[in-house]
């Protein structure tokens, strides 16, 4: 997949400005229609696809000019979007041209650690099609060749708050020219049960300002702290009847010994509690290196650039000073 995606944007593209010439108007066909394409969608996409717009409105960008790149199954007719990311691109004559680099590159990526999965398509944002709409779809057809275009209008008012279009491209054989047009094509969600989990639980954290395991831990602190409280009462009447200030109650005692009688850490359980608490243990202090040796690493891969960017500044400095100093006039 990947070998032929790179073939494919290797290729030469039409010319970019030759859609300036097709109406907006026109782009859109409401009466063509594709009963036969089934498009399944899951809810991930649509998050990715809010993050992205998300990041362009807190770096000041248009979030218009949001683009990315589908990933998915394709068998025959049927068309699964499980997921997105967003790739590069020039605005050149108010028209997107791909970064051809950048998408290769992320396509390899993706094909080695998803074998399965491949470019069914590309997003965007907006409530219709235009006509620069049909000139980035040329571009991602040598990927494939029947993309699908999504498009995201955080804008729009729908059923689910936000508007989600599908569209495939169809050839308008009307008033004796052939045209391609953009035709809408239902979709239907689809999930699995981990994404509906993590879908369920961002939605719960965004809605609520506070995350559900916020909530599961808070619980779980106060059950622990009656614990802690109640087992320091009956460990400082012990120990007050071993010091003699108190006289014992023979029915307090029974009600302690018959409460460590229930419970399961004894002697001979102790041994097997240590080991399953020195691998906890272990597991959690293997994460948090593991973090601490990411973070190092990205902070000396950011060094590492920024003293290449120095050093390259510094050569082409020395190199014009030799040069302005060999060719000084006499």
């Amino acid at each position: 997949m990947a070998a032929r995606s790179a073939e494919a944007m290797n290729t030469d593209q039409p010319a970019e400005g030759s859609s300036m010439e097709i109406d907006d108007n026109s782009v859109l066909n409401t009466t063509l229609s594709s009963s036969k394409t089934r498009i399944y969608l899951h809810p991930l996409v649509a998050m990715v696809i809010s993050d992205h717009v998300t990041r362009f409105k807190l770096l000041n960008k248009e979030p218009s000019d949001a683009l990315g790149i589908l990933m998915g199954r394709q068998v025959g007719r049927e068309v699964e979007i499980s997921y997105c990311y967003d790739v590069r691109y020039d605005v050149i004559d108010n028209n997107w041209i791909l970064n051809r680099e950048f998408t290769n590159l992320k396509i390899g990526e993706t094909a080695e650690v998803y074998p399965n999965i491949e470019v069914v398509g590309w997003y965007c944002l907006g409530s219709q099609p235009l006509a620069r709409h049909l000139s980035m779809h040329a571009q991602i057809t040598p990927i494939n060749e029947s993309p699908i275009l999504l498009m995201f209008d955080p804008n729009g008012v729908g059923s689910e708050g936000v508007v989600i279009k599908t569209y495939e491209t169809l050839v308008d054989l009307s008033n004796n020219q052939s045209r391609e047009v953009f035709a809408e094509v239902p979709y239907t969600l689809r999930t699995t049960e981990a994404e509906s989990i993590g879908v369920d639980h961002a939605a719960g954290a965004v809605s609520s300002g506070v995350s559900s395991v916020c909530d599961f831990l808070g619980s779980h602190e106060v059950a622990l702290s009656m614990l802690n409280g109640r087992i320091k009462v009956i460990r400082d009447y012990v120990t007050a009847i071993k010091e003699g200030t108190l006289q014992p109650k023979e029915d307090i005692l029974l009600a302690i010994g018959s409460l460590l009688a229930t419970l399961k850490l004894s002697k001979e359980h102790e041994k097997e509690f240590n080991h399953f608490q020195n691998e906890e243990l272990s597991d959690a202090l293997m994460t948090a290196t593991l973090a601490t040796l990411t973070q190092g690493t990205i902070l000396n891969e950011d060094v590492a650039n920024k003293s290449n960017i120095l050093y390259t500044s510094n050569n082409k400095k020395i190199k014009n000073m030799d040069l302005n100093m060999r060719i000084k006039p006499i």
